[in-house]
């Protein structure tokens, strides 16, 4: 009698039956794997009465058992079988222990068997950007069905970068969050501008420099202001002479007399007198020569010294006005707000020189 196995289950062709008494039947076999005859010994279900036997009486389980390993291995020994690779066994909890006893490492596909005593090493990996969360066991040691209890996996990708939409968390989305803060500081400066591109004005100061020298004395009406003082006083019309010759401001004598600097006569004529004007009154009592003319030595600001000045007794005393000038800065006060700061899980505090914008970003994972 021939027995084909599915080749598929446990990788064996059978070839015949060696004995059918005891507790089973026993077959010669070839095992594909090794390559080789073995004998395989299986129980014969229609002794249904052993189960009871087996879950009541253990010690005649023990015995049972034996002798039908026994069996098995005295048939092996009339064919010159010396080696029982696998006894097809009801009292080992009904499970088929693996043939490949021998086999190295390997990797299961779809349609694989798996037999009681294998010692399954289990590897997990995931792709990149993928994180293992949690695993099953990794090394397992069959003894009843392998499920996704012992072999399992589960998967989360990366954490996503931080963008401002947020997501709503799920059993397949973790969603996490925080506050990143960007800071802008207030600039300020001064220019004498009144504005400038940019910034804002918040206000100014104004600053004066110190009073310039008096201005000579003058009949037209001269208005003040903050930064010209004005001084009003009776002025009296005197004239004077200079030379053409050396342009020097003489005051020295009247025309048609010699330059005092010079010595020139020929320069010094009518048509170069010059009109000042001063506070000094009229005096009739320095006079030049046997002549009508009157004069003094009255302080000139042309020359810086004193000077010849006659009596213009052809003018009147009139209202004189003169003046002095200071300068006059205006500085102005601005102020902007810098460009703003790259983001930053740094929290920064506001005062009145800095502001602080905040936001909340979220990052996402999600489960394979």
């Amino acid at each position: 009698m021939k027995e084909i196995f599915l080749r598929k289950r446990n990788g064996y062709q059978g070839e015949k039956v060696l004995g059918q008494r005891g507790f089973g039947v026993t077959y010669l076999a070839y095992d594909e794997e090794l390559c080789q005859e073995v004998v395989l010994k299986k129980y014969r279900w229609e002794h249904g009465s052993l189960d009871n036997e087996v879950i009541n009486k253990r010690d005649y389980y023990k015995k049972q058992r034996k002798a039908f390993l026994n069996e098995a291995r005295i048939l092996s020994s009339l064919f010159d079988i010396k080696e029982v690779v696998k006894v097809l066994d009801y009292f080992e909890e009904r499970r088929t222990s693996s043939p490949y006893k021998k086999a190295t490492t390997g990797k299961l596909t779809n349609g694989d068997a798996i037999y009681y005593g294998d010692i399954l090493q289990v590897t997990y990996s995931t792709l990149t950007n993928w994180t293992i969360d949690s695993h099953g066991k990794e090394k397992i040691t069959v003894t009843g069905n392998v499920t996704s209890a012992d072999i399992y996996m589960t998967v989360w990708s990366d954490w996503s970068e931080w963008p401002d939409d947020a997501d709503t968390e799920s059993n397949t989305v973790k969603v996490e969050s925080k506050s990143q803060y960007r800071y802008s500081d207030k600039a300020t400066t001064t220019s004498t501008n009144a504005s400038l591109p940019g910034w804002i004005q918040t206000g100014s100061t104004t600053s004066y420099g110190g009073w310039g020298s008096w201005s000579v004395w003058q009949t037209n009406a001269i208005g003040g202001s903050d930064t010209r003082q004005v001084e009003t006083a009776t002025v009296y019309p005197y004239y004077y002479f200079y030379c053409k010759s050396c342009g020097r401001g003489s005051r020295y004598p009247y025309y048609g007399s010699t330059c005092a600097y010079c010595n020139s006569s020929s320069y010094v004529t009518l048509d170069t007198g010059t009109v000042d004007w001063f506070t000094n009154s009229w005096s009739s009592s320095t006079r030049w020569g046997s002549t009508s003319k009157y004069y003094q030595y009255i302080y000139d600001y042309h020359a810086g010294a004193n000077a010849i000045y006659w009596n213009w007794t052809d003018g009147n005393a009139q209202t004189g006005y003169r003046y002095r000038d200071r300068s006059k800065t205006i500085t102005y006060s601005y102020y902007k707000w810098n460009d703003w700061s790259s983001w930053s899980d740094t929290a920064y505090s506001s005062n009145g020189n800095r502001k602080v914008d905040t936001k909340t970003v979220y990052r996402i994972k999600k489960k394979y």
